[in-house]
């Protein structure tokens, strides 16, 4: 079994890129982060969270939890900087696209798509059955008023015409979902 495990560590060490080393998160600050090396040997600090040198605010952005392990890799080989190339715990994962539009996954198990100023995504059956209880409560109101005389008066055409009831596909954007 001894031979097994000595192999597989082999195996593993063998595709990580020469410089990089395993660490543990101690302290993470927007898209950088410090990591203390397995080894004992001083903290690094100012570890990048994307691997881009070109300073654009789009990409992808893997945010580990402190305290987790990481594998961290140099940015090049003339470079001095370092980046977060595997991860054992993720606490976010922001996606930015180059028009703005982005999306921040969450370890809550929250999610944003392009940001939370328009509150959350409406319950579609909740709301459909709502609207279907007000609609059917209107309809009853529009049928006493339309059936409402008074004595000997003729009686005027009905004024007011019965609500269609909502339906799923009116409601309904079937290329996004969500559970709950």
């Amino acid at each position: 079994m001894t031979d097994f495990r000595e192999a597989l560590i082999r195996l593993i060490d063998s595709r990580i890129p020469e410089g990089s080393f395993t660490g543990t998160v101690s302290k993470v600050s927007g898209e950088v982060c410090s990591v203390t090396p397995a080894d004992g040997g001083s903290d690094y600090h100012k570890v990048r969270l994307k691997p881009s040198v070109d300073g654009k605010d789009f990409g992808v952005i893997i945010v580990p939890k402190v305290g987790s392990s990481v594998i961290v890799s140099p940015l090049g080989r003339k470079s001095s900087g370092y980046y977060v190339c595997q991860w054992s715990e993720v606490e976010e994962i922001l996606m930015k696209t180059s028009n703005g539009a982005q999306i921040l996954f969450k370890s809550d198990s929250t999610l944003k798509l392009n940001g939370d100023n328009l509150g959350g995504l409406v319950k579609v059956q909740g709301l459909l059955a709502r609207m279907n209880d007000v609609e059917q409560k209107l309809n009853s109101l529009v049928a006493l008023y339309n059936s409402h005389t008074h004595g000997s008066q003729p009686v005027p055409a009905p004024l007011a015409q019965p609500v269609t009831a909502t339906v799923l596909t009116d409601l309904e954007n079937q290329k996004v979902s969500h559970g709950g």
